[in-house]
């Protein structure tokens, strides 16, 4: 495996995740590919969408327009915005040839809101396309550890 790709698309998922912390989510967007599927599973994480449910399953129109929601002044439950940091750890990067590879990472997010502090540990997977010369999501799934559980408080992972 080529060094220099392994660390090029850690640099990427480490970009991701700050500009996740720090709301720049139109930023975020453009790092989508425009048939992005962006998923949190219910329970199961290796079940298919319909037959466990889910946390989250978007496409591209749902996620600008949930960015809109979190970036709108006048939504009531993001006054005062949560605050959030990712930890990104044991990052495996698995090249599929020259445009495509799937990176997968452990997390750990941290959300401050309302005067508590919650903890979301799991696993992500990033399948990365080549779009015009630069890497794009292309698929975004999310395994939380607490998936079975109550969630509050889920900002963008």
């Amino acid at each position: 495996m080529d060094p220099s790709l392994t660390s090029e698309l850690e640099r990427f998922i480490f970009h991701e995740a700050n500009l996740l912390d720090d709301r720049h989510y139109e930023e975020w967007l453009e790092l989508l590919a425009d048939d992005i599927t962006y998923w949190i599973p219910n329970y199961a994480e290796d079940a298919p969408p319909g037959e466990s449910g889910v946390i989250v399953f978007e496409r591209l129109p749902a996620l600008r327009a949930r960015v809109a929601r979190a970036l709108d002044r006048m939504n009531p439950t993001q006054q005062p915005p949560a605050r959030t940091r990712h930890f990104s750890t044991n990052v495996l990067v698995e090249p599929s040839g020259d445009e495509l590879a799937v990176v997968t990472s452990s997390l750990l997010l941290y959300v401050s809101k309302d005067r508590r502090l919650l903890v979301y540990p799991g696993k992500c997977e990033h399948a990365l396309r080549k779009v015009e010369g630069r890497w794009r999501i292309a698929a975004k799934t999310i395994n939380l550890i607490s998936n079975a559980e109550p969630l509050s408080s889920l900002p963008i992972v």
